[in-house]
């Protein structure tokens, strides 16, 4: 029987019951999770793993990185992993990278766009995950945004604050799909003071914090430069950077 695991934070609901068959009925063996090193994936991976490792589902863990245009993401997931591995004494899947070229502009966006539906679709038609999760979050309240340096995200305004979003889509087997697709944004009803209530509620603020990276900026591996607009969201969040 699957347990229902609805968490209520002051932003808003997060769904985390861990589904054991698709929709279309098949067992879901394996869950992937796009790990890129920022706030939101972290504590997903930790979510979903300490679930399946309290509710003893016979479910494994495939997490994923791509290294993009700021290209620490794998690095920094690597580390994420490790940590998490070590808190919850439970063991992920081998940790999968992609490594696009990200010399010309055309190849940066690719990295920062279509890589991720061509790579989920492979997922699926090879048999390697059953469902893919990801920890896109709501952006900050627009009034919040203003006093941001960058001011209002104008590239993310489909994640702003009373917007309608869709949070999960599924389609089923047909002549020109071999495999269910199925994915869901599980914090897409939150914003990152919400991805706070979480570290917070379950004491992993100091432990898996300050080996996260949000900064947009490749000056360094591990600092963060506290003005770009990713900074400035987590601090809002946070209350401090590291």
């Amino acid at each position: 029987m699957v347990k229902i695991m609805i968490i209520k934070l002051k932003s808003g609901e997060v769904d985390l019951t861990i589904p054991t068959e698709t929709p279309g009925g098949n067992k879901v063996k394996t869950i992937g999770i796009w790990a890129s090193g920022g706030l939101d994936s972290t504590i997903l991976l930790y979510l979903v793993c300490k679930t399946i490792r309290d509710q003893k589902l016979d479910i494994k863990i495939q997490p994923y990185s791509v290294r993009r245009p700021r290209p620490t993401n794998p690095i920094h997931a690597a580390y994420i992993i490790d940590k998490i591995e070590e808190l919850l004494d439970y063991n992920m899947e081998e940790h999968i990278n992609y490594y696009p070229r990200i010399v010309t502009q055309e190849e940066k966006d690719y990295a920062n766009g279509n890589i991720f539906v061509d790579k989920v679709t492979e997922h699926f038609n090879t048999g390697q995950v059953q469902l893919m999760l990801s920890g896109k979050t709501m952006n900050p309240p627009q009034e919040v945004q203003k006093h941001f340096r960058d001011g209002v995200n104008k590239e993310e305004e489909s994640r702003g604050h009373g917007i309608e979003r869709q949070l999960e889509w599924y389609f089923p087997i047909s002549e020109s799909r071999p495999a269910e697709f199925w994915q869901k944004d599980i914090f897409l009803d939150i914003d990152k003071s919400g991805i706070a209530e979480l570290y917070e509620m379950e004491g992993v603020t100091d432990d898996l914090l300050p080996l996260t990276r949000s900064c947009e900026t490749d000056e360094s591996l591990h600092e963060h430069c506290g003005e770009c607009w990713w900074c400035e969201e987590r601090f809002w969040a946070f209350g401090r950077l590291i």
